[in-house]
């Protein structure tokens, strides 16, 4: 599977070099996203992908089942000896946002679009925000913690509003917009300089409603079509 997306046509943000601030779109979670019970508001999409020659696959391990690519990787870590092939196969993390461009008018028209991202450069670093704007807090319980858990965490500070810090920042009514620069390209990509924004306004009802259920637009492949996958890629070693 070249494309982990079903269709060609999702609008995704092609964040280019340069400073930007965009809002998160929360939605409600369906039955099968793989961090949020249904019917409960999340703002995120945390994903992991198998790459290997330009190819992403879903892993299967998101929604709790048996993955032949994991279990090939597993069995790789066990010989010791096979770093370098272990290194090709092993798991991405991303993360998936609803979000509105705000770096212009013409960008805020486009509506909703899909922010697609490493995790290393957004989701951990709004998670090291929260930290950072909150002093003295109880701790998350580690260090890529659940929407869920996040929200628990978030909601449990009574001094949110007192010491004006985002809580939560991707509430409809009282979030912030989040600001960040980008920079280089390849493996040379970086995001740095994240911060909250207030809003201006709330969230409009309009645009809440056009937000995607993240989990809907990924092709998540049965275990034939992953097993399939993993040994078309191993022979193209």
């Amino acid at each position: 599977m070249l494309n982990y997306f079903k269709c060609d046509d999702i609008p995704l943000w092609q964040i280019a070099n340069g400073s930007h601030l965009f809002d998160i779109i929360p939605y409600f979670a369906d039955l099968h996203d793989p961090e949020t019970p249904k019917g409960e508001k999340s703002y995120v999409l945390n994903i992991d992908l198998h790459y290997f020659s330009g190819a992403a696959l879903v892993c299967l391990r998101n929604y709790g089942e048996r993955c032949p690519v994991c279990d090939y990787v597993d069995s790789l870590q066990q010989e010791g000896d096979c770093q370098n092939l272990y290194s090709l196969y092993k798991f991405r993390r991303r993360s998936l946002y609803n979000v509105v461009v705000l770096d212009s008018k013409s960008s805020e028209k486009k509506g909703i679009q899909i922010m697609n991202t490493l995790h290393w450069f957004m989701q951990r670093n709004l998670i090291a925000l929260i930290r950072r704007n909150l002093s003295v807090t109880p701790e998350l319980s580690s260090v890529s913690p659940s929407v869920k858990e996040v929200g628990e965490y978030l909601m449990r500070m009574e001094a949110f509003e007192k010491k004006k810090v985002p809580a939560p920042f991707y509430d409809e009514d009282k979030g912030y917009s989040i600001a960040f620069t980008k920079s280089g390209r390849g493996i040379q990509t970086k995001y740095t300089d994240h911060r909250f924004v207030k809003r201006a306004a709330p969230i409009s009802k309009e645009i809440l409603s056009q937000a995607f259920i993240l989990y809907k637009l990924l092709c998540i492949p049965d275990f034939d079509e992953a097993y399939n996958f993993l040994y078309s890629m191993k022979d193209k070693r």
